[in-house]
This record gives C-alpha cells, sequence and structure tokens, in this order.
C-alpha cells in the first residue's frame, strides 16, 4: 500500500476538554495493551506449533550439541579475544570477518552464515536466503540435508519464529554438523542479528 499525503490548505485546530483527552488516552491505552496481547499471542501459537514437531530424539540431540559447541566455540572466543574488539567488518566477497581495534586489524576468520535473527523474532536459515552469496552458505546445504535425513523439522524449515536467545541453539547445530571452530553473532541494525561459523581463524601479524 502506497502512503499518501495530504496537505491542508486550511488549518483545524481542535479544542478538547478534560474528559475528552482523557478518553483519548484511556482509548490509545487500551489499543496500545491490546496489540501487545495480539504480538505475544501469534509469537506463543508460532512457537507452539514448532515445538509440536519436537521429538525426543531431536530435543536431545539439540541440548547436547548446544553444550559442547558452545564450550569449544567459548575457548576460542578467549583464545582470540573477539569481544574485546571494538570493530569488526564482514566482506561477501572475501568470506571474511575481519576483528579490528582503532582501524588496526588483528584476527581474521573464515566464515560460513548460518543464518540471521531479526527483531520480529523471525529466523532465517542462510540456505534460503537469496542475499547471502552461495560460497558464503554452501555449508548450510549440509545442515538441511542432515534435517531431511533425521526428520529434523527445524533444520528443513527455511523460516520460522523463535525468541533471540534460541537461534545460538540452531547456530550450535549447524556448527556442529559443518565441524566449525566455534560462532559470533554480529549486530544488522533494528535489533538483529547475523550468526556466523567459525571455520577458521588467524592473527593479523
Amino acid at each position: 500500500m502506497r502512503a499518501v499525503r495530504v496537505e491542508l490548505r486550511t488549518p483545524i485546530r481542535r479544542t478538547y476538554t478534560i474528559e475528552a483527552m482523557k478518553t483519548t488516552l484511556l482509548l490509545k491505552a487500551f489499543l496500545f495493551i491490546l496489540l501487545v496481547v495480539i504480538a505475544v499471542a501469534a509469537q506463543t501459537t508460532s512457537r507452539v506449533i514448532m515445538e509440536t514437531q519436537w521429538t525426543a530424539d531431536y530435543i536431545k540431540y539439540r541440548d547436547e550439541t548446544f553444550k559442547t559447541f558452545m564450550e569449544r566455540s567459548e575457548k576460542v572466543n578467549v583464545e582470540f579475544k573477539l569481544a574485546d574488539y571494538d570493530h569488526w567488518d564482514f566482506r561477501q566477497d572475501t568470506g571474511q570477518l575481519v576483528f579490528s581495534n582503532k582501524g588496526v586489524k588483528k584476527v581474521v576468520a573464515d566464515v560460513q552464515v548460518a543464518g540471521d535473527w531479526t527483531a520480529r523474532n523471525s529466523w532465517m536459515w542462510a540456505w534460503n536466503n537469496d542475499s547471502i552469496e552461495a560460497p558464503l552458505k554452501k555449508e548450510m546445504f549440509k545442515v538441511r540435508d542432515f534435517g531431511k535425513e533425521k526428520n529434523y523439522y527445524e533444520l528443513i524449515t527455511p523460516e520460522f519464529r523463535i525468541m533471540e536467545e534460541y537461534a545460538w541453539s540452531l547456530t550450535a547445530i549447524a556448527g556442529t554438523i559443518i565441524k566449525a571452530k566455534g560462532a559470533y553473532r554480529g549486530q544488522t541494525g533494528k535489533g538483529g542479528y547475523i550468526y556466523f561459523l567459525i571455520t577458521d581463524l588467524k592473527w593479523v601479524k
């Protein structure tokens, strides 16, 4: 729908009584609460739908994978001090994630993109994202194929709604499947994040 701007030639002035203003404020508050309730209900319904696809086998695999992979990733993050740098750059033409301080490159990592999460609580696998260059998501098709083989619903669904914290569980599964050394997430604006899987990294000399 295209927004249309309407310009009024003659200013319209409105006079409100105290009671009218109170009514207006109450109406606005009610509408705000209603919108919040609708949003929460939509999120809950979506999450319940996804959870109905969870099998005992998947839950066990997911939880064990999360613990093992995140421990490995944390060791890499500590060793290369990935949380300490004031800037990171991602270039699709090189497939590298570059960490720097005050413009000086410190660490360079080869990465695959696992997926991205938006503030709308939406996760999209990189294998379904046309904006990600093919070389940077080629390993993610292994994740999708593994999901098909095991009938793990979340790994074969292109996009679905999740809470922010759960994105790490999906990233850990992908990292385990492609044997990544670690993971890193970067903010994409408007509260969203992109999740990288580090396949190799080195200090810049």
